[in-house]
This record gives structure tokens, sequence and C-alpha cells, in this order.
């Protein structure tokens, strides 16, 4: 065990998580899918925008319409059609996906570099595959849902400890707990007393 090649693979690897994406689902939801609109889409990261892509909604797929940087440095505008694909439902019905300009199948998320494509055509792993601790992986999702919901990751609220302290016969001693986004709760620590550092 933990010889040559053990261990999570490509750990440095691009993630998806990393890389500017459009989500059919997203899409529907705000509305955006119904044919003849156009709408912006932006991207940023701590405050600072990152990109910008126009959508034109039409019947049989999404318009993308960008401007991307060559590998001279000569910028090219872009308006490419991603087609829609269907798939049958268990209990009649289709359901809809995005068809990849690249290899054909039809998926939820296209992910953009140059140009926007799936997540198998651009080799991206998602985030919690180069994880190696269960706890991390826990508060990475909750903080996906939180993000989901359109809220920021908060601590849970401060307990009260001057009770708790004067049920053990604690009550004039000052107590403080805090919280870290990667840890768990961290005990009270006496601040002054008999055992004091």
């Amino acid at each position: 065990m933990g010889g040559l090649g053990s261990g999570r693979p490509n750990s440095g690897a691009p993630t998806c998580e990393g890389c500017l994406g459009i989500d059919l689902a997203w899409l529907r939801r705000r509305g955006m899918l119904q044919p003849g609109r156009r709408s912006a889409l932006t991207w940023s990261r701590s405050g600072e925008q990152t990109g910008s892509i126009t959508l034109a909604a039409q019947t049989d797929g999404v318009r993308l319409i960008y401007r991307t940087t060559d590998r001279d440095g000569a910028k090219v505008d872009v308006s490419e059609l991603v087609p829609f694909t269907y798939t049958p439902t268990m209990f009649g019905g289709r359901r809809q996906w995005l068809r990849c300009l690249r290899c054909g199948r039809g998926c939820r998320k296209i992910y953009g570099g140059r140009y926007f494509r799936c997540r198998l055509c651009y080799r991206l792993r998602y985030a919690s595959q180069g994880e190696s601790r269960p706890d991390q992986r826990a508060l990475d999702r909750a903080r996906k849902i939180a993000k989901r919901l359109h809220d920021r990751w908060e601590a849970p609220p401060r307990k009260s400890t001057t009770s708790r302290l004067s049920r053990h016969g604690c009550a004039g001693r000052r107590t403080t707990a805090s919280w870290s986004n990667t840890t768990s709760w961290k005990t009270p620590r006496m601040l002054d007393g008999p055992f004091a550092s």
C-alpha cells in the first residue's frame, strides 16, 4: 500500500468548477430558453469579471455569441449553434440535453475554453475527484448547496456558554468559542482561573 502510482491520479488536472460553464437546467429555471430570447451571461471570480457571452435561444438550440483569442493572439468573433438533443424518459415525454459540437454527446453542461464543449472533450475532472479527506468533501458540498440557494456560507449560530459554565461552577470565568470554515467547533478555552496559560 502507498507505493508508486497509488492514490488519486491527476490531482493537478483542470476541474469543471474552475472553468466557465453553461448549465442547461440553470438556463431553463431562469426562462432563458424561450425561443427568440437573447440573454447576457457573465462569470466573475472574487468580484472581477472573468468572461461574458450572449445567448440567443432558438427552437433547435442555443446560439452562443462571444469573442475569444486565437493562438496568434488575434480576437475572433464566435457565433455557434449548440443544438438540443433529446432522450426518452421512463413514463413518456423526453429529456432535453445540449449536444457537444465536438463529440456529439448529450450533456447538461458545456464548458468554455476557446470554444464551449463537454467535460469529456476538455478532459475536465470534478473537484471532488481530487479530494482525499471525506470531511472536506462534505464541507464543499454544503458550500455548493448554499451557493445554489443564493446564500452565503455562514457558521452556525454561536451558543451561549454562560449557562453551561454556571452549572459547572465556572460562572466567573470568561470563555471563547471560535469557528473555522475548514474544521468543526473548537472547544471553549478558559482565559483566566487556576489553569489559564
